[in-house]
């Protein structure tokens, strides 16, 4: 519960610092007022955390395998 609380405390100050210039880098988002925009960062990162942990765990596991 814990760390559910500080990701969705992440999310959201991410949002509140980088709101503007996601707004202005990223046009497809749109408006961060009308909601999309928010749900769209949160979709994009639930689905990039298992291909970035993926990539970690594997990076990992190859190096032990390297140096052992």
């Amino acid at each position: 519960m814990k760390r559910l609380l500080t990701i969705a405390v992440g999310i959201w100050l991410g949002c509140y610092e980088f709101g503007d210039t996601l707004g202005q880098f990223l046009p497809s988002i749109g408006s961060m007022n009308s909601g999309y925009g928010v749900w769209q960062i949160v979709m994009l990162v639930l689905l990039a955390t298992p291909i970035v942990v993926g990539a970690v765990v594997a990076g990992c596991d190859l190096l032990s395998w390297v140096f052992d």
